[in-house]
């Protein structure tokens, strides 16, 4: 198993779980389909660690974040590899329903609101 930079790594199966809990079912970039997806957002790699993955739909999934990476970096929904760029459980993510968080190894929300740049997602300020 590849391990991620916080230290707490799950197996897939758990990771799974964790998300499912986490979201609700409900997408997270969106907050209005049913999550049906898994996004790492540090690649390559599968680190099964509640930090670097995203529960969506998959028209999120594959329009807004594969489909526009370099929107998708701004709102932390995907981490760049590599040493310079903060681990994902250190890199803000916009999440639908509590706006910039960052995520934590267990699977939580930390919505401190000490840590961000990011104000709103753009395409919902339209």
């Amino acid at each position: 198993m590849i391990v991620c930079a916080c230290g707490a790594c799950a197996s897939e199966g758990r990771a799974r779980e964790i998300l499912r809990q986490r979201s609700g079912g409900a997408c997270e970039v969106c907050d209005q389909a049913r999550a049906v997806e898994m996004h790492h957002r540090r690649k390559p790699g599968r680190v099964w660690c509640p930090c670097n993955l995203l529960h969506l739909c998959s028209r999120c999934h594959h329009v807004r974040i594969e489909g526009d990476p370099a929107a998708a970096k701004i709102q932390g929904w995907w981490v760049e590899p590599g040493a310079a760029v903060p681990p994902p459980h250190l890199t803000p993510v916009w999440i639908a329903r509590w706006g910039v968080v960052l995520l934590d190894a267990a699977g939580d929300y930390d919505l401190s609101p000490n840590h961000l740049d990011l104000k709103e997602d753009p395409a919902h300020a339209r």
